[in-house]
């Protein structure tokens, strides 16, 4: 199971919060995040990302209008946060969901935590970042336990619009 994590990530490499008013998410890392969920099919979010992005679209839970066609998925103890989405607590369930459901890849489209979770758990088998021209303070981190240590091989880089530097990588 191919399983891909995409985070916008400052060229000091913070992940750069969707919610961060100092700010704006790069464009073109939105545009290729959405068009890889719609590619595959399915995404996976964690409650804070879910909770940002439902105060993006003013309160309403409609991400169907951003990821069309897509089976999205809620990482969060809270079983309570939504009616509308699947929820689970642990990653290896939601795995275990999308495999039955017949999806070969899974999209993580974060936060932070969510990330660090897939990471820690030696789960994601590749990454999108995409390097945005911006030094910031602010923002979290992928790989935050001092004694985490992982390593993939590059894949690709492309220069998308914005300035924005795409780095693929892959365990595989």
């Amino acid at each position: 199971m191919k399983i891909t994590a995409i985070a916008n990530l400052s060229a000091n490499g913070k992940v750069l919060l969707a919610n961060n008013t100092n700010h704006k998410s790069p464009k073109a890392g939105e545009e290729f995040f959405i068009e890889k969920a719609i590619q595959t099919g399915n995404l996976v979010i964690g409650r804070k990302t879910f909770e940002v992005i439902k105060e993006l679209l003013g309160g309403n839970e409609n991400l169907e209008y951003i990821f069309p066609g897509v089976t999205i998925v809620i990482i969060s103890s809270d079983e309570d946060l939504t009616k509308k989405f699947k929820i689970f607590s642990n990653p290896r369930d939601v795995i275990e969901y999308l495999r039955d459901k017949g999806f070969d890849e899974i999209i993580i489209g974060g936060g932070t935590s969510l990330y660090n979770t897939f990471l820690e758990d030696k789960l994601l088998t590749d990454l999108y970042f995409n390097l945005t021209p911006v030094i910031t303070g602010a923002g979290g981190v992928i790989g935050k336990d001092q004694d985490f240590f992982s390593t993939f091989k590059l894949v690709e880089t492309r220069l998308l619009d914005g300035g924005i530097v795409q780095i693929h990588l892959s365990d595989r």
